[in-house]
Order: C-alpha cells, then sequence, then structure tokens
C-alpha cells in the first residue's frame, strides 16, 4: 500500500478542487535524466525543472492484473524533428536504441495557486517500444518487478529428459535414444551430454 506525506495528506483532505499533472522522469542506460511535466509552464520541484515543452507525453491507465503478470503502462509520445534526446531527433533516438533499458517514472503533482505543493510517485517501469514512426512512437512501460514473474532458470535450451545416478554418483541415463540430447539440471553440477 502507498502512503503520503503529511503535507499532500492535508492537502487532500482540505481541498475541494485539485489542480494536478503527470509529470514523467526517464531515465536513459547512460544515466542521463530527463524530466518531462504535462502543463502549460515548467514545473520546479526539489529543484529540478520539468520541462513542459521538451516532448507531449500521454498516457493510458496503468494495468493491473490480479494474476501474476506484469503490470504495464502504455505512454504516446507525440514528438517532431525539434524534440532532440542526446543530440538527436526522439524517433531517430529511438530506432537507434537510446531507450533501451531505459526508466521512465511517473508522477502525479499536486498545486495551489499555481505552486507545486507536492509530488506522488504513481509508476515506474522498464520502456519497450511499441511502435515509432512518424511524429508518433508508443511506448510500452513494464513494471520494474517484471523479473519476478520469470520461471527459473530463465533460459533452458535443450529439452528434458530423465535421468538416473549410479552408486558412485555418476549420471546414467535411462534412454536409450541416440538422437536426444541430454542435459540434466543437478545441484552437483554435472553435466551428462548424450548424443
Amino acid at each position: 500500500m502507498k502512503s503520503v506525506n503529511s503535507k499532500l495528506d492535508e492537502y487532500l483532505n482540505a481541498e475541494v478542487h485539485f489542480e494536478t499533472c503527470d509529470m514523467y522522469s526517464l531515465k536513459l542506460s547512460n544515466g542521463k535524466i530527463y524530466y518531462i511535466a504535462s502543463r502549460d509552464t515548467d514545473v520546479i520541484w526539489n529543484s529540478k525543472t520539468w520541462k513542459h515543452n521538451l516532448f507531449l507525453l500521454s498516457r493510458d491507465k496503468i494495468k493491473l492484473q490480479g494474476a501474476p503478470t506484469v503490470d504495464t503502462l502504455d505512454v504516446n509520445v507525440k514528438c517532431d524533428k525539434n524534440d532532440v534526446i542526446e543530440g538527436m531527433p526522439f524517433i531517430l533516438a529511438c530506432h537507434k536504441g537510446l531507450l533501451d533499458k531505459a526508466v521512465l517514472s511517473l508522477y502525479k503533482a499536486y498545486f495551489k495557486d499555481g505552486k507545486c505543493v507536492d509530488v506522488y510517485k504513481i509508476f515506474e517501469g522498464l520502456v519497450e517500444i511499441a511502435s515509432a514512426g512518424g511524429m508518433n512512437v508508443k511506448l510500452s512501460v513494464k513494471s520494474v518487478v517484471q523479473g519476478l514473474n520469470q520461471s527459473i532458470p530463465i533460459r533452458i535450451f535443450a529439452p528434458q529428459s530423465a535421468y538416473t545416478s549410479n552408486s558412485s554418483g555418476a549420471i546414467v541415463s535411462s534412454s536409450v535414444d541416440t538422437y536426444t540430447m541430454l542435459i540434466p539440471l543437478k545441484p552437483s553440477g554435472r553435466v551428462l551430454i548424450k548424443m
């Protein structure tokens, strides 16, 4: 369960109408961070300037599932040749892999009399490019806990077969199939490859 600090809690309990905007931080794999606000003016928060005119981002609802799946957020980026990231247009940067292993964080900012009261982090995930072309890039942002949804071991390259161990601990195949490769996963670290 998420919680808010006392300042935002007081604001949410006292106000009837809220002025809010979405804010995004895009952290590239090289460590560079871009701060983007979906507002008509820049937002200054924690001595960082969240730019309103860097890219135009819009989002769908966060997809939450009850089953063991990865939570995702779909983000649309409207951009043209003047929207530059790392010295190149945003769409070209997507095609060249600049957003590989990037992390996108979604925040909700609350305002009173034009000043930012507080910012609340809603979602964070790894960026995957769903499509990029024309003036639109569609990003699929998957929760940073997506690794918890993977089966272990992650990569199994050979079919599993039955095997037995003899009295000396050597692995002995119980199969006479000479066309199947047998790679048993055994904690001892010994591997038998039968071809």
